[in-house]
């Protein structure tokens, strides 16, 4: 189970059980950057700074290759592919995988 905490330009996941923070979301009006990608810029232009972006059609989100737990996402609701590679980026997310799936896998036994 997942409490979220937002503040001012930072959303913070934590582990109803265990207290550990396994996801930060960067959203407006952050000011930071992740390899050169902030929020607000065009999806394309992030494209060009990360290299193993791609569009996963399945979360509709951009993933990064070989960096496991990085994504961007849009602020379309279900966007089709085209239509988020010309959409801004609204949120730069860095999960623990590990712990989210395990605590994934929790939820599961528990239903």
């Amino acid at each position: 189970m997942e409490i979220r905490y937002q503040f001012l330009g930072l959303n913070v996941g934590v582990d109803a059980f265990t207290g550990y923070i396994f996801k930060l979301s960067a959203l407006h009006p952050y000011h930071g950057s992740f390899s050169g990608v902030t929020v607000g810029m065009n999806a394309r232009e992030a494209g060009r700074l990360l290299p193993g972006l791609y569009f996963d059609e399945t979360d509709s989100l951009f993933r990064v290759r070989e960096l496991d737990g990085i994504s961007l996402e849009v602020a379309l609701d279900d966007p089709l592919e085209h239509e988020a590679w010309q959409a801004n980026i609204a949120f730069i997310t860095v999960l623990a995988v590990d712990h989210y799936q395990l605590m994934r896998s929790r939820q599961w036994q528990h239903s």
